[in-house]
């Protein structure tokens, strides 16, 4: 599972991963020193940069196990009145990738067949 924070001003951001409501890993860019040792587990893994425009952005993303469970992307920053939480259940995500996969390629199979049809149809002409 994927948590992004693009594009903030400034860098004061706090995110956070939960698992059935406890933490399991955090990160707070106001920190000057940030330990990359210590962000990165067999869980989670962080990636914070500076982008060209003087912003900054943070994507973590959650190795999955095989358990069921309901996960939360929590972040914090000084823009937002109250922090925002999204709610991720594990069997949801799953389902969501099959489906989501299976509808692209549904589209670019049938990107593809119009594509055929049209060239076909130029073809005679010629």
């Amino acid at each position: 599972m994927l948590c992004t924070s693009e594009g903030f001003y400034p860098d004061d951001l706090k995110q956070a991963w939960l698992r059935d409501g406890k933490y399991i890993s955090y990160m707070n860019t106001s920190l000057r020193q940030i330990h990359k040792e210590n962000l990165n587990s067999s869980h989670v893994s962080w990636n914070y940069k500076n982008n060209t425009d003087g912003s900054y952005s943070v994507r973590s993303y959650l190795h999955l196990s095989s358990d069921l469970a309901v996960f939360y992307c929590w972040v914090n920053h000084s823009t937002l009145s109250q922090p925002i939480t999204i709610r991720i259940s594990s069997t949801e995500c799953t389902e969501n990738t099959a489906t989501d996969v299976l509808s692209v390629t549904g589209i670019i199979c049938g990107v593809v067949a119009v594509i055929g049809l049209i060239l076909a149809g130029c073809y005679r002409c010629f």
